[in-house]
């Protein structure tokens, strides 16, 4: 049973967490309003409190968005931050982010369709 109440967007972005664990920078797998998973081969304690440098648009745009949370879990591959203290320039940011991702793979998945022929309309072998 998945325990998850805020909607989750796959992005691909790099994020960087700091105070509490040292430095630990990773590749940002799935993104919601209230926390991330990112992918990264370093641990930090479940509980410890966090700064968070979101990197979006890649380095000739090179924008940060800070952010706070709490470490929730770690795993094989990386590990889960819940969101604390977001201010409303920081929620309207990451839903903005959120809608640009969703609206992204869902013209990804019209032209997957558009591209494929219709079944039973195949040319004759």
């Amino acid at each position: 049973m998945d325990k998850r109440k805020s909607t989750r967007v796959s992005l691909k972005t790099k994020a960087e967490i700091s105070k509490g664990c040292g430095s630990i920078a990773g590749d940002v797998r799935d993104l919601s309003l209230s926390g991330m998973y990112m992918r990264t081969p370093d641990r930090c304690e479940p509980g410890t409190t966090v700064e968070i440098t979101l990197q979006l648009g890649g380095p000739e745009k090179n924008l940060h968005i800070p952010l706070k949370g709490i470490i929730r879990r770690n795993d094989a591959t990386g590990l889960a931050v819940q969101f604390r203290q977001l201010e409303l320039d920081g929620i309207i940011t990451l839903r903005n982010i959120m809608i640009y991702a969703q609206q992204e793979m869902e013209k990804f998945f019209k032209r997957e369709r558009e591209q494929r022929p219709a079944k039973g309309n195949h040319a004759p072998a």
